[in-house]
């Protein structure tokens, strides 16, 4: 008879099967080496995703086969000698419990070898001579078990291995984010980690896209991704631990965790060219690595923030290289000279308040080449001078905070000296320029109502007042308005108004002077024959002679 019994891999085998992801095998054990050839010949051996594991002629050498580690699935007969069929199951269950599925093989019907094969989980049986069909249909649907096992086995490390990694950034972010941090033995048990008290190191590495490049967000997490991967790998045989979070504008954050005398700093010249390499094929973007400096784990926010600086000065020391601790110790003045400051100031406005973008865009360019000239400067003079340029002229604007917001992300998103200052006469002197055309578009609209009233009310008396009251502005101020933005002033724009209309009365019919005159607003027909010739430059009688 056939048993077939399920036990699923708990034992010694589970890993070994399911990290190399091979076919079942299966090995045939029967004292009688022509049955056992048959039993083979009958197997579907590709169709069922099996693979032969050999032919054992009893008991004994099967079980040494078996805890070798060599079968999966194992077809065997019941009398045999040495160690008979269901000894062989008895003690491998015994010994290695649902490691190996057996398939019983008898040509006796006696209940007895049913009963005991119960015990170690009975799913079928099937009787001798042994039927293809049947027999494949067993072993068929073992493999197909096997394989829903092992997606599931798969699948289930696969979700362990996801949940760990976001464990990790999740980790890897709160110690970039908040300066106090909990207990080493509190901060493994709150992100499943075992992070030993050792060495810590910070390790920052900022990816910087070319300011005239396109954005591409797949591209550059694709890019991140790959720097975490090398960074990862590269770091692995120096390390016990290493966490990593990286966010959307190209930080990548790296805590390393080390033994003393791991040579950390020594291995990085090494990766970062490797890194440089990798990114520098793209040809949009820099790259820049900075380190902190070894601290315990209560230490760390320390390193953080010590690698933290380094990237910033990155618009001093330059991209395309490591800042090391000791290039963040070399001192500078922070900020410029208050009596520089009063003079920007001062220019600002003057630029604001003229609405001249050529002269803001002037004076931006000449800050930022006198502060590179000097060499006094670390980061914040850049930074700093850049935020206040922009509070400088926003203040005077119409601006919301989120866009200025948004700007002052972009300011210290510079790598370089020319970007910033690029940035800086881009934005501010584009919005000088919206808000000159608004206020020239505001001017000219009183200006417009003007014209437009007088082109509609010509024939009829106008006075600089009446226009004014209908308006509803100062007549000073229309005036002087007027004369501005025209450059003449009311009394004259009306007046050619006037003659021009009544040139075209002229030319197209036979209208008499004082006729014309009172269409245009004229009751004196002298006066009209003068005003006509003081602007037309000939008397109207002539201009219809010499145009009709």
């Amino acid at each position: 008879m056939y048993f077939l019994f399920s036990m699923w891999r708990s034992g010694p085998y589970r890993s070994i099967i399911y990290k190399d992801m091979k076919n079942l095998r299966v090995l045939i054990v029967d004292d009688e080496n022509r049955i056992a050839q048959l039993i083979s010949k009958l197997i579907h051996w590709e169709e069922n995703g099996l693979v032969p594991a050999g032919i054992c002629s009893d008991g004994q050498e099967a079980y040494e086969q078996i805890s070798a580690g060599n079968a999966d699935i194992v077809v065997t007969d019941i009398r045999m000698p040495v160690m008979n069929g269901l000894e062989l199951i008895r003690r491998i269950h015994d010994t290695y419990q649902n490691s190996v599925h057996f398939i019983v093989i008898s040509g006796y019907r006696e209940f007895e070898y049913a009963h005991t094969a119960l015990k170690y989980g009975v799913e079928d049986y099937l009787l001798k001579p042994v039927n293809e069909h049947e027999l494949n249909t067993t072993l068929s649907r073992l493999s197909r078990a096997y394989s829903t096992e092992q997606e599931r086995e798969k699948k289930a490390e696969k979700d362990e291995q996801v949940k760990k990694e976001l464990l990790s950034q999740h980790a890897a972010a709160f110690l970039v984010q908040n300066s106090t941090i909990p207990a080493l033995e509190d901060f493994n048990r709150e992100y499943s980690l075992v992070l030993e008290n050792t060495l810590f190191l910070a390790v920052y590495i900022r990816l910087d896209r070319h300011v005239s490049s396109e954005q591409d967000s797949m591209q550059d997490r694709l890019i991140v991704q790959n720097i975490i991967r090398i960074m990862t790998e590269k770091l692995a045989p120096a390390v016990r631990n290493q966490l990593h979070t990286a966010d959307d504008a190209g930080s990548i954050y790296f805590v390393l965790n080390y033994t003393a005398g791991g040579s950390i700093e020594a291995l990085l010249p090494d990766i970062f060219n490797e890194l440089k390499e990798y990114v520098y094929a793209f040809s949009r973007y820099e790259l820049t690595l900075a380190c902190g400096s070894e601290k315990s784990f209560s230490e760390i926010t320390a390193s953080i923030r010590r690698a933290g600086e380094g990237i910033h000065e990155r618009i001093v020391f330059g991209t395309g290289r490591i800042i090391s601790t000791r290039d963040i110790e070399i001192k500078h003045d922070a900020l410029l000279e208050e009596d520089i400051l009063d003079t920007i100031r001062l220019k600002t406005a003057n630029a604001v308040q003229s609405l001249s973008s050529a002269q803001l865009s002037r004076l931006i360019d000449s800050v930022f080449s006198g502060i590179k000239e000097k060499k006094l400067y670390n980061a914040d003079a850049y930074y700093e001078t850049a935020d206040m340029f922009v509070r400088f002229v926003y203040d005077q604007m119409s601006v919301s905070s989120r866009e200025e917001r948004m700007l002052t992300d972009e300011i210290h998103s510079c790598y370089s000296v020319a970007d910033l200052s690029l940035l800086l006469r881009t934005r501010l002197c584009t919005k000088l320029e919206e808000l000159r055309k608004q206020k020239q578009s505001q001017a000219e609209k009183p200006i417009r109502s003007a014209k437009e009233y007088v082109e509609a009310h010509y024939a009829e008396k106008i006075t600089l007042e009446d226009v004014a009251g209908i308006l509803k502005l100062n007549p000073s101020y229309l005036s002087t308005l007027f004369k501005k933005e025209t450059g003449s002033n009311f009394l004259e724009y009306v007046i050619e108004v006037r003659i021009e209309k009544a040139k075209q009365l002229l030319v197209s019919t036979n209208d008499t002077m004082a006729g014309i005159a009172e269409k245009v607003g004229y009751a004196d027909t002298r006066y009209f024959s003068q005003c006509f010739e003081k602007v037309a430059g000939l008397k109207p009688s002539i201009y219809r002679k010499l145009y009709s």
